[in-house]
């Protein structure tokens, strides 16, 4: 007896769990105990250790990403509009453009500055005296005399201050709100540094110290639902203990009431019990299907929010060492030139100049021509690109001077496109071969700043209302990327004579989302003329096609007809990825009194047609940065996930590899049920032929007739102890001491079976059975 003692106590210590085997079933990360089941490795371990596997790796994946993303530093700009109860005006600085009063220079200011000011040349004589005006041309010879003349000492700053315009002098009228404002209002700006009370109080902005407040949260020890706390324990069988506990007879719990006790969805083992219903276990199915209720309605929330895809508008500010120029479209808002008009020309062109057919000979006196009363016959064709070419203003008469970031420029850098306004020129186009134009600064001086004679004695009469009709004088200019043509006719702004335009602009790059979250579009056009798509290249396509279908003609510029046809045939969607240019426009009168007649004789015109027909243009980037307008999805897929994923963790404790279980589960129960009957006659004959072999050849002493051999001891204890003794692992199953101690290993913390006909992972069955 006691050699058979010793047997099964090693039999029993033999299949003790191992350390990792009794971590995983009583960890609660999902999946452990399915893998690290006792016995050997089975079809099923093998799917969930891949799950196991899938999910992990997903989230290593997931991890790293969202490191890595930490680790890229974003950040994002917030813009929102305020309103406020009240603002503090901005400070307004002007300057006058004429920085020295001639009036108050003085002899010694002159010879000190007077080469600087371009008054003077290296030998203190006067510079092109035939260009001054008489009066000013006497003051200073009287003030360039340096004859007998000693220099005294000179001070830039005192110069400046005495030579400069007064404020209080140019002052007419002040108003701020209503009341009168004066000159002592205005103080003098010379770049001067923050006062010390200005330091102070921005140094205490800065620096001020703040205290920081830091929660912190004691150390705390899970519990489980009786307020015990939760350990990793091991129980040795002994014999006395499985005789005690056959003796209490209790039904075996059903297939659900295991998966309930079994499955990490938190809330089911209260809920499903062996036993009646009680008051506890309504409460529990109540909070249960409340809990669910409320996660099935979030998810739907968070599914129909998915599918409106959603996005945010981000805006930044990037800064750039160096920046491509725009491309600077410009055309003139005469198309065609008078002195270029023929009378052919005018009878093929009438009907776009209103002009009636009666009308020619008095249109062409109005041009100055002589009239011919000789029949005039028109020719049987007309080429508008000949003539459009031939008529348009050229580029070499309009540009007076041009100057790129200081250095010269001609009319070579302008590249002819043809428009609705007749034959234009785009500077910094790309198209001529040369490559792209940069700027290292921004501010004035370091862009393109060009000088223009409009030739207003062009300009052919106006002679009837038309869509063609141009009531200006001046320029029509576009800024725009060298990617998409330029739609001047539309996006352009005017350039008038007689004034100095300042363009301050700023590069804006747009990234917009191509469908379902945007209506952008990114394929190219279907035409050789215009590789990238813009909506400009679209419309203007659009355009083309639609006169080429109507009327089997390409015109230079398009009818406004079109406009109305074009909501209709052309539909132009955004492009995903733009370039624009925001702009800020200032001006001045040019010329002023001081150069007018310096510029009319430099280009042999009168001061009159300087007025009349000369303009500046100087376009700049107004810093090197450029704002980026991104579009991004607000809610991804991995959002929807974690939504998902947290509502589920949040309101019922479950996790992908719960729903593994739950699938596991059903399949189990699908398989017991329609493999049950051939399952229960197999074992069953299997049972039969076994115990019939058995009850004719026992094969060992002290075999009954049920096969339980009893074993005798003095020990009164171990004669309640019975086993089963059996060569095949068939006869296992009618032991009843297993199902007894099945039906008691809730009670001692063990955890039975999860699925029906489920390997054994743990319970009794493995350390007694």
């Amino acid at each position: 007896m006691t050699a058979m003692k010793t047997d099964s106590e090693d039999s029993i210590e033999s299949i003790r769990p191992s350390n990792l085997q009794a971590f995983a079933n009583s960890s609660t990360l999902h999946g452990m105990s399915h893998i690290f089941a006792y016995g050997h490795m089975t079809f099923r371990r093998f799917l969930w250790t891949l799950s196991f596997l899938g999910s992990l790796g997903l989230l290593l994946l997931v991890c790293m990403d969202r490191v890595a993303y930490y680790f890229e530093f974003p950040h994002v700009t917030k813009l929102d509009e305020v309103a406020a109860p009240n603002l503090t005006f901005p400070a307004i600085t002007f300057c006058n453009l004429n920085e020295f009063r001639f009036s108050k220079m003085t002899k010694n200011d002159l010879y000190h500055v007077g080469e600087l000011l371009a008054l003077l040349n290296e030998n203190y004589q006067i510079a092109n005296p035939h260009l001054a005006e008489p009066q000013i041309l006497a003051s200073l010879k009287e003030k360039a005399n340096f004859v007998n003349f000693k220099p005294k000492q000179f001070n830039m700053t005192d110069f400046y201050n005495r030579t400069g315009h007064d404020i209080s002098d140019m002052l007419l009228q002040c108003t701020f709100r209503g009341e009168d404002c004066f000159h002592f209002n205005f103080s003098t700006w010379s770049g001067s540094v923050l006062t010390e009370e200005q330091k102070k109080v921005l140094w205490e902005l800065l620096h001020h110290d703040s205290d920081i407040f830091i929660a912190m949260e004691k150390d705390y020890t899970q519990t489980n639902s009786h307020g015990l706390v939760s350990t990793a324990c091991f129980l040795m069988l002994l014999p006395k203990h499985i005789a005690t506990l056959e003796e209490e007879e209790q039904p075996r719990p059903s297939d659900i009431t295991v998966f309930g006790a079994n499955c990490t969805l938190h809330g089911l083992s209260h809920i499903f019990l062996p036993g009646g219903i009680t008051i506890r276990r309504a409460l529990w199915a109540s909070a249960f299907i409340s809990s669910l209720s409320i996660f099935l309605y979030h998810v739907a929330g968070a599914i129909m929010q998915y599918y409106k895809y959603p996005y945010v508008t981000i805006l930044d500010e990037m800064d750039s060492p160096n920046m491509y120029f725009p491309a600077i479209t410009l055309c003139n808002y005469n198309s065609f030139r008078r002195s270029k008009m023929q009378r052919n020309d005018l009878f093929w062109m009438a009907g776009l100049l209103g002009v009636e057919q009666g009308d020619f000979d008095a249109f062409m006196a109005a041009l100055g021509r002589p009239t011919d009363n000789t029949k005039f016959y028109p020719s049987k064709t007309f080429n508008m690109l000949e003539f459009v070419q031939r008529a348009s203003h050229s580029i070499e008469e309009m540009l007076l001077d041009c100057k790129y970031r200081g250095k010269e420029c001609g009319p070579d850098s302008f590249y002819p496109i043809y428009t609705r306004y007749g034959k234009c020129y785009t500077f910094n186009s790309g198209l001529d071969g040369n490559p792209l134009l940069t700027t290292l600064k921004g501010g004035t001086g370091n862009g393109l700043e060009i000088m223009l004679d409009i030739q207003q004695d062009e300009y052919l009469p106006v002679w009837g209302d038309t869509d063609e009709t141009s009531y200006e004088a001046g320029i029509k200019v576009q800024i725009h990327s060298q990617d998409e043509p330029p739609f001047i006719d539309q996006l352009g702004f005017g350039v008038a004579p007689g004034f100095q335009t300042f363009v301050s602009c700023q590069q804006q790059r747009l990234q917009y989302l191509p469908p379902p979250w945007g209506d952008c579009r990114s394929a190219p056009l279907e035409t050789d003329y215009f590789p990238t798509y813009s909506i400009t290249a679209c419309r203007i396509e659009c355009e083309t096609r639609y006169l080429l279908e109507t009327c089997n003609c390409r015109m230079v510029h398009m009818p406004d007809y079109l406009v109305e046809k074009d909501s209709k045939y052309c539909v132009c969607l955004t492009p995903c990825n733009m370039t624009r240019y925001g702009k800020e426009l200032s001006m001045v009168k040019i010329p002023s009194k001081a150069s007018a007649k310096y510029l009319a004789k430099k280009f042999n015109k009168t001061e009159q047609y300087i007025g009349d027909n000369i303009l500046v243009l100087d376009i700049f980037f107004e810093a090197l940065n450029y704002e980026k307008i991104e579009q991004k999805k607000a809610y991804e897929v991995a959002g929807l996930l974690g939504d998902i994923g947290g509502q589920m963790g949040l309101f019922i404790g479950a996790s992908v590899l719960t729903i593994l279980e739950i699938f596991d589960y059903l399949y189990e129960v699908f398989k017991d049920k329609v493999l049950n009957n051939y399952v229960r006659k197999d074992r069953s004959r299997r049972s039969t032929s076994d115990n019939l072999e058995y009850s004719e050849n026992p094969t060992s002493p002290g075999v009954t007739s049920n096969h339980v051999p009893s074993f005798q001891d003095d020990d009164d204890d171990l004669n309640k102890f019975r086993f089963e003794y059996a060569d095949k692992p068939s006869n296992i199953e009618h032991v009843s001491t297993c199902d007894t101690l099945r039906s008691h290993s809730d009670s001692l913390g063990f955890t039975p079976n999860m699925l029906p006909s489920h390997q054994a992972i743990g319970n009794f069955e493995e350390f007694a059975c």
